[in-house]
């Protein structure tokens, strides 16, 4: 688990960078600055993704043998649109106590950030207008970054410090 924690740090990193980087754009290029709030929910969207399928991955490798882990590593690499239902049932074939946590927990602020980014990300692959801007990316990453944050925490429970 400790590798897929550091992946999603590396990535947590490089996905801050790039909303530092929105700076870089004149508050009058309205235009340009909607298109990198897009690019901006992409790229959210995709860290949520391969955030929760690198953490089963990791949590497979580290209850089973190698032929289950490749089978799982298969399996999670086609976890795609990580809709609120989409997450809990993927997580509860694992685990029926991760199932009702999770369900308990994607409520109203987190329910809603993975709602908006999702379906702003669908609507921005297809060619679709999005009304996405770069405020409402940057909340809803802030919750989805908690968001990880849990699931990290349903598979590998935090020690105790002594």
């Amino acid at each position: 688990m400790r590798g897929a924690r550091h992946e999603i740090e590396r990535q947590r990193a490089r996905l801050d960078s790039a909303f530092e980087r929105i700076r870089s754009i004149s508050e009058n290029d309205t235009e340009a600055r909607a298109d990198f709030a897009k690019y901006l929910c992409v790229r959210v969207s995709g860290y949520l993704e391969t955030s929760i399928s690198g953490l089963l991955e990791a949590y497979a490798a580290g209850q089973s043998g190698p032929a289950i882990a490749r089978y799982m590593s298969a399996e999670l690499s086609r976890f795609q649109n990580a809709r609120r239902e989409k997450i809990v049932d993927l997580l509860g074939k694992f685990d029926d106590r991760w199932r009702d946590d999770l369900t308990a927990y994607l409520v109203d602020e987190r329910a809603d950030a993975i709602g908006t980014i999702v379906k702003n990300r669908h609507l921005i692959a297809h060619g679709a207008d999005s009304t996405i801007t770069y405020t409402r990316v940057k909340e809803h990453w802030k919750v989805i970054q908690q968001i990880v944050d849990h699931i990290a925490d349903l598979l590998d429970p935090p020690r105790p410090r002594s």
